[in-house]
């Protein structure tokens, strides 16, 4: 299988889907999501850029960028965002992604926050996978946040994939 068909069938494999949210993770209260699923369909992928960190990162009450990744995307298409991170105890962590400084609409935004790490007692890895449809062509910078709903904990090693065109 060549490296095209190969990164062809991952993207296949990778539609991200946000299903409903009954329960706000910052505050614990119910409500259905604005947006129920939205399937991409299969995007060609053919290109990857990547990063990870294996220095301690603390995350507090303000989101801070944990990683960043810019790219030049040579023609319209979807991009893949794959976040994993290794989230040690201390608070509840929130993880968002931004596109050139702004939010992605979607998980992670302010109509459907998602809690990457939720426990005061153990530790965990955690992976998720954001998309960004039809992009056109251009340079891109991708950033994965971290927030602390109180206090501050320590995520340690850490990587961004981004699959693109």
């Amino acid at each position: 299988m060549t490296l095209h068909n190969q990164a062809t069938s991952m993207a296949a494999a990778m539609i991200m889907v946000a299903a409903p949210a009954f329960a706000d993770p910052t505050n614990g209260k119910g409500g259905p999501s604005p947006e129920i699923t939205f399937d991409l369909g299969t995007s060609i992928i053919n290109k990857m850029s990547s990063i990870y960190s294996t220095d301690n990162f603390t995350c507090t009450t303000t989101f801070t960028t944990m990683l960043q990744k810019t790219f030049f995307q040579t023609a319209r298409g979807d991009i893949s965002i794959m976040f994993q991170a290794e989230n040690f105890p201390g608070c509840r962590v929130l993880v968002r992604v931004l596109r050139n400084g702004v939010v992605l609409p979607g998980p992670g935004d302010a109509g459907a926050p998602m809690a990457i790490h939720d426990t005061t007692s153990e530790l965990s890895t955690n992976g998720f996978n954001f998309l960004d449809n039809n992009r056109p062509a251009g340079n891109y910078t991708y950033q994965v946040q971290c927030q602390c709903d109180t206090g501050s904990t320590v995520v340690d090693e850490r990587s961004l994939t981004i699959l693109h065109r």
